[in-house]
């Protein structure tokens, strides 16, 4: 049907004789093509017919016997003798006459074009394929009105339309030839689709023979799947394997055309050992029985009713934590799987075995029990069970074979409680649900307890008391509130002893803590718990950090969501209609946490990564458990400050962390201590002339109007601005239609890293499927490019801005222009030997990266080469895309750099690498990226121009002085991108801005020396890769943008306008540890009553000065008592320097190293202050990324 189905499609109906009138070549033409296709079409169809004939005398052969009455395969299974002569012989003269018909498809290919060579290899490959498949002893008599109906009609539907398809083709190529080669692929296609339905038919009614239950039945969606996919051969290959085992086994019960399961549902010995072979393909639960091994005490005894193959209670013994086996009905279930699994009829009424169990298991059992024996199932299952019951139920809508007995959840759970008398634990089976792999499994797992039973959940409970009491005991001592001893003090020689002092990078509080930073904390507490049973002064302080832009613009992104709701609210049709959706959205939820044991009152968070990512903010508010009526006022900033913090810290405290409470604090202005603190370390360095001012490319936020920080971003963490030189080419036939008005010149614009290269240019090229723009820029040009490009450039201040509908800044734009219609544009090339270049197509452009249009230098881009030879000798791709002849034939490569010690690259090495790697295209990028790299590394380090005024220089000293004059002649612009895609966290891409900031200088030589030989001579990082990204992030490093407009923070001090961003207050306030218990006394924001009865205003760059032992006396004109100033900066003394910070390894090229730096300015002459070690670790991957 498929076959008809597209020999009747209008494309293929055409009548020669509609035809129109030709001019008398076009006639002779097509008289030619007559005859040709009349032979043609003759020699195919009586190979076609041989080719049926034979496969109908094979399918009697194989199915009946010979005609010389040999004995047919079919008569005796499986066939011990060997094939019968006859199906050899049937079996060559097919293989014969398939030859035939690639012969003579051949010949007719030679004539045609060279378009149909594959038919060929289809041909032999029918041949090939078919024949000894239909000749195995596995076809069972079943499959043969299977084949006689459905499988050669089909094979025969789809060697005719092949067949009809080229005799077609010939017809409609008589002006075109170019299209053969589409019509044979598509008839292809199709033939072929046609010809693996009928070999996934066949080796169905293999499978079906075989009887394997639930993974075998003929039409198993299962099985199907696998078919479809390909996978025949290896099916066959099972079914071999299988045949053999069934007859070493030898097991009566199976035999040959059986229904796929015993009488009554239940399950044949064939699915055992179609698993026992075949163990991969068997489902295993590991989550669900993870979870078991919590819920139950441990050396707990457990069976598997209806465990088939046993591999539950396997996988369970293999833990060593409880005695698990299993039991089921099928008949020598003991000898198919070796003893694993004892043989039990669990319909047996008051069936007894050996002993009873802690817990009996029954997993998607209970719907193959007829409903006649349920009863009895049931019975029995209690009977066994001393404790509990695990049960999954499958629900009337689940797939399987044999489920005979489904019920929905409410009637299985009515039938268990009113059979057995247990009763469901609801914890624990919402614990099972969760932690299961398995989807049918998920949705019905349930645990069921014996009234007043307490037994399973022991253990854990058990663990949970001692972790409490534990706890508890340890803040009533406050174990971790460690101080710096007080000289001369009676106990000194202990308390005096070693010191220790971990930090970990403070977490960001725009939400509640997760995993990540658990795994990574982690490190910090067991560091801190082994040097306390070393018998050291152990100090581990945390905090909570609050500065910079995710919180504001999470705030603005919720108070506009909230707003347009309102909006949206007013305009809907009614409280009704709105009250229905709210409903709809809870209901819709899923919830897979729930830190219930952290927390006081139960939160449900929906998944963190992927999903959170597409909610809106008040589903994420609200899937962190947030009532409806506190989420609005999360659109102030300050609520997420006052909300999150104690939050964490609850959480941390019952997660058990060896945490000194009393140091915690949060950032910004909100904590005026904190705040006094950041200001002093600004004015230092300030002082230092460690600070610059001016205007400086920046990766900028266009939503926000700010630069943005690596902490400001949603993605693109160390990313940097990129600087390119905007080559101008210069169109010689602008456009009416580009609306380019007044504008004297328009200009095709491509950002290179080698303006040296220039001078080989031979054309450019642009994509044509993409959307170019028309952009007006400053002295009256106009430039095509990428609207993304050109968004830059504005921003940069190369052409004038204007708004979009969202009140942004954006580029101002005169026409929209498709690719495809840049094609063959002229241009003059700044510095090419050619007067006039043109634009081809270039399919493997990227948009997201330069500006959509590529200058072309094929002498030293392999990339280039390999796509001007494309269109210069590709006659059908140029007529594909409307290229012309003259756009590119005529260009020839120019040489413009000699490799002197690589002689047999030439003066051309792009071509030379394309030849020798054999690149034959394009969109070959895996060759050509190597041969990118080789070329451009050899030309740029050791190659020379050989063109030029500056001919003889080296390609380092050229490339400024070439771009300099390229930039003061007009022909080419400084420009800037992101390195790579930065997102901001309020959703939009960022861009590259010239902008009046304050920078740190980091990378100033003296400085960076510092701390260089800090790193390599006093310092451990635990690993030499750590220690290697520590050296090159340090070194790498450059002047850093420390200032915003608007965000979180503290100000600076000597100008208000600007905020501290949040990488910069953040670098030294390990320090402020020491000293924060004595100023804070535990609270937070530092409202609360301070310990040494110091206030935030008299915390004086000269207090904070004496306390850091950067002064010798404490300034003269301080109120606060030199008592309260001596125990301030005894602390500072004791435990500084930091022993030890952790954190995660993507902090290395920013804070970390941003902390060593900082560390070395403001202590500069006492390196014995600076940090002792760093411990980085890796991530937790979800899905490729990494989960924090």
């Amino acid at each position: 049907s498929m076959a008809e189905g597209v020999l009747q499609t209008p494309a293929l109906r055409r009548d020669p004789s509609t035809f129109p009138q030709q001019q008398e070549e076009e006639q002779q033409q097509e008289t030619i093509g007559q005859t040709l296709c009349s032979t043609f079409s003759t020699t195919i169809n009586l190979s076609v017919e041989v080719v049926n004939e034979k496969l109908l005398a094979l399918i009697v052969t194989v199915a009946v016997g010979s005609p010389n009455d040999e004995p047919s395969i079919m008569d005796g299974w499986p066939f011990d003798g060997g094939f019968p002569s006859g199906s050899y012989r049937v079996l060559d003269d097919l293989e014969a006459s398939c030859d035939a018909v690639a012969e003579a498809l051949m010949f007719s290919v030679n004539a045609v074009g060279a378009e149909l060579t594959s038919l060929k290899d289809a041909a032999f490959a029918m041949a090939g394929d078919i024949g000894p498949l239909l000749l195995d002893p596995g076809l069972p008599q079943t499959a043969r009105a299977n084949i006689s109906s459905s499988l050669f009609p089909r094979v025969s539907a789809s060697v005719r339309l092949v067949w009809s398809l080229v005799e077609l083709s010939a017809y409609t190529s008589m002006k075109r030839q170019t299209c053969i080669g589409q019509v044979v692929r598509e008839g292809l296609q199709w033939a072929l689709l046609s010809l693996a339905e009928a070999m996934r038919q066949l080796v169905g009614c293999m499978w079906h023979m075989v009887n394997m239950g639930s993974f075998g039945d003929y039409g198993s969606p299962h099985r199907n799947l696998q078919l479809l996919l390909g996978l025949f051969p290896t099916l066959y290959e099972s079914l071999n394997l299988v045949s053999d085992a069934v007859q070493q086994i030898g097991i009566d019960s199976i035999s040959i055309g059986n229904a796929a399961h015993e009488p009554e549902g239940m399950f044949t010995n064939t699915v055992v050992l179609y698993r026992k072979l075949f163990p991969e393909q068997a489902h295993l639960d590991k989550g669900l029985l993870r979870t078991i091994l919590r819920l139950l005490p441990m050396d707990s005894s457990l069976c598997d009713f209806g465990g088939l193959d046993g591999r539950y209670a396997l996988w369970l013994n293999d833990t060593g934590l409880v005695d698990a086996y299993a039991v089921d009905g099928i008949r020598g279930i003991s000898e198919l799987t070796d003893g694993a699994v004892m043989e039990a009829d669990l319909t047996t009424p008051n069936l007894t075995l050996w002993r009873q169990f802690d817990c009996v298991l029954s997993l998607e059992v209970a719907e193959h029990i007829p409903k006649q024996h349920e009863r009895v199932f049931l019975e029995n299952l209690a009977r066994h069970a001393e404790e509990c019951l695990i049960v999954s139920w499958a629900l009337p809508d689940t797939l399987g074979e044999g489920h005979v007995n489904s019920m929905s959840e409410e009637e299985s759970h009515r039938r268990i409680v009113e059979v057995t008398g247990f009763v469901r634990d609801d914890t624990a089976t919402k614990m099972l649900r969760e932690s299961a792999e398995i989807e049918w499994i998920a949705s019905t797992a349930a645990m069921y307890v014996k009234p007043n039973s307490k037994s399973n959940f022991t253990r854990r409970d058990k663990l949970v008391e001692y972790e409490l009491t534990a706890q508890k005991k340890w803040e009533d001592a406050h174990v971790y509130e460690r101080n710096a001893p007080e000289e001369g003090a009676k106990d000194a020689p202990v308390v005096l002893r070693e010191h220790f002092m971990v930090t970990f990078a403070i977490p960001y509080m725009n939400g509640m803590l997760h995993l990540g930073h658990a795994f990574s904390l982690t490190k910090a507490e067991f560091a801190v718990r082994y040097q306390s049973l070393k018998g050291k002064n152990a100090l581990f302080p945390f905090g909570f950090h609050c500065t910079g832009m995710p919180i504001q613009a999470a705030a603005g992104n919720l108070k506009r969501e909230l707003t347009h709701a309102l909006e949206s609210e007013d305009e809907s049709s009614g409280p009704e209609s709105s009250e229905q959706e709210q409903q709809t959205s809870s209901e819709s939820k899923t919830p897979l946490w729930c830190p219930a044991s952290f927390c006081d009152e139960e939160l449900f968070i929906t998944e963190w990564s992927g999903a959170a990512a597409s909610l809106e903010r008040k589903a994420i508010l609200k899937n962190m458990g947030i009532p409806d009526d506190e989420i609005p006022k999360f659109c102030e900033p300050q609520h997420w400050l006052e909300y999150f913090p104690p939050l964490g810290k609850r959480d941390l405290k019952r997660f058990g962390v060896a945490v000194d409470w009393r140091r915690s604090f949060i950032t910004t202005d909100a904590n005026p201590f904190f705040d006094a603190f950041v200001q002093w370390q600004f004015r230092h360095l300030k002082a230092g002339n460690r600070l610059a001012f001016g205007n400086r490319p920046t990766i900028y936020s266009i939503r926000d109007g700010q630069p943005c920080a690596d902490h400001d971003r949603a993605s693109g963490e160390g990313v940097n601005p990129q600087e390119y030189t905007l080559i101008k080419m210069e169109v010689q036939d602008v456009k009416p239609e580009w609306n380019t008005g007044d504008n004297n010149k328009v200009f095709f614009v491509a950002a290179t890293l080698r303006p040296e290269t220039m001078y080989g240019q031979t054309n450019c090229f642009v994509l044509p499927s993409a959307e170019y723009g028309v952009f007006q820029m400053n002295n009256g040009e106009a430039f095509v490019c990428s609207y993304r490009s050109a968004l830059n450039m504005v921003m940069q201040e190369l052409g004038p801005k204007t708004k979009n509908e969202d009140g942004e800044d954006c580029p101002v734009q005169l026409a929209t222009v498709k690719g495809s219609d840049l094609l063959g544009t002229p241009l003059s090339a700044p510095l090419a030997k050619y007067s006039t270049v043109y634009a081809l197509p270039l399919l493997t452009i990227s948009m997201g990266k330069g500006t959509g249009i590529v200058t072309s230098v094929p002498a030293d881009a392999p990339d280039d080469y390999a796509a001007l030879k494309d269109w210069k000798t590709r006659k059908n791709w140029r007529d594909q895309y409307g290229v012309k002849e003259e756009w590119c034939v005529p260009f020839e490569v120019v040489p413009i750099i000699r490799i002197e010690d690589m002689p047999e690259w030439g003066d051309e090495a792009a071509v030379y690498l394309c030849e020798s790697m054999k690149i034959d295209s394009h969109k070959q990028k895996d060759k050509l990226g190597e041969a990118k790299k080789l070329c451009y590394n050899k030309g740029f380090y050791q190659g020379k121009m050989i063109i030029g005024p500056y001919a003889g220089k080296t390609v380092q000293e050229a490339k400024p002085l070439v771009r300099k004059d390229l930039i003061d002649a007009g022909l080419a612009i400084k420009y800037y991108e992101p390195e790579g895609l930065v997102i901001s966290r309020s959703g939009d891409e960022c861009v590259v801005a010239y902008c009046d900031q304050w920078y740190i200088r980091y990378g100033e030589e003296e400085w960076k020396n510092k701390v260089l030989d800090h790193v390599k001579h006093h310092f451990e990082t635990f690993n030499p890769s750590s220690l290697n990204q520590q050296i090159s992030a340090i070194d790498w490093l450059k002047n850093w943008a420390c200032s915003r407009n608007f965000g979180l923070g503290t100000r600076l001090p000597w100008d208000k306008r600007w905020i501290i961003e949040s990488l910069s207050d953040s670098t030294i306030y390990m320090a402020y540890y020491t000293i924060a218990h004595l100023l804070q006394g535990g609270v937070l924001d530092g409202s609360g009553k301070h310990p040494l009865g110091i206030d935030a205003e008299q915390m004086t760059d000269a207090v904070f000065d004496y306390i850091f032992d950067l002064a010798s006396e404490p300034p003269a004109d301080t109120a606060i008592p030199r008592e309260s100033l001596e125990s301030l900066k005894r602390e500072f003394n004791y435990w500084y320097p930091m022993s030890l910070r952790c954190s995660g390894k993507d902090l290395i090229p920013n804070h970390l190293t941003m902390c060593l730096y900082n560390h070395a300015a403001i202590w500069e002459d006492r390196p014995d202050l600076w940090p002792e070690a760093f411990f980085t670790n890796g991530h937790v991957m979800v899905d490729d990324e990494k989960m924090s």
